[in-house]
């Protein structure tokens, strides 16, 4: 069954329900659209979304909150919406302008859902977010694919220099020496710099340290 087949027991798709509200707003304000618009003038509406992506972050496009920490499940709730409502199968009898725009707008919200469901590349895309970028350039989402196949410091570095370091942090860290694990990723970075998923580690490690700082709260 493909996306655009699936239906609910009243006979609306799950995509003319979520849409109107949970999607982004696309020029024509698909989020005060009643659901039935989509269905009516659906066409044009991809092509309105279409013609925007060069002005939208991950956020607006799956229609996600900006002011509050990001909860997975409504990630995924939102994706599957959009990916209900653009995913090509349910535009493939369309004219191929449609077509082409339906394919734009999926694989866009399928990038920004690869890179919010990974908490590091989520974090990461947030800091460059705030500096004015709307997308994560497609290098550091490819890297970040290679990088998963091994989580320990030393599988993340790329300099042989840096390598002795890295094995030096994992075991600090597998002993739960989270301090001196932090400083022996900080020299094996000086050795590998620019490495974007070591300083990401290297953050987390710092705000550990600073958990670990923090004097016990008083009971009340």
């Amino acid at each position: 069954m493909s996306a655009g087949d699936e239906r609910d027991k009243e006979g609306a798709s799950p995509a003319e329900a979520l849409v109107a509200g949970r999607l982004a707003a696309a020029p024509a304000r698909i989020d005060t659209l009643p659901p039935e618009a989509f269905e009516e003038d659906g066409e044009a509406l991809v092509l309105a979304w279409a013609s925007m992506l060069e002005r939208v972050d991950y956020l607006g496009l799956l229609q996600l909150p900006e002011n509050r920490p990001l909860d997975d499940a409504e990630l995924r709730r939102s994706f599957h919406a959009f990916a209900l409502a653009f995913h090509p199968d349910r535009w493939r009898d369309a004219a191929g302008e449609v077509r082409s725009a339906a394919s734009a707008v999926y694989c866009l919200g399928a990038e920004a859902y690869k890179v919010l469901q990974d908490p590091l590349l989520r974090r990461r895309y947030l800091r460059l977010r705030a500096a004015g970028k709307l997308r994560m350039p497609p290098e550091e989402i490819a890297q970040s694919a290679r990088d998963d196949e091994g989580t320990t410091f030393e599988a993340m570095v790329r300099s042989p220099q840096a390598i002795p370091f890295a094995k030096r942090a994992d075991e600090l860290l597998l002993a739960g020496n989270v301090r001196q694990a932090k400083l022996q990723v900080q020299l094996a970075l000086a050795k590998d710099p620019g490495n974007a998923r070591l300083e990401e580690r290297l953050a987390e490690l710092g705000e550990l340290v600073k958990g670990l700082a923090s004097p016990p709260r008083k009971p009340g």
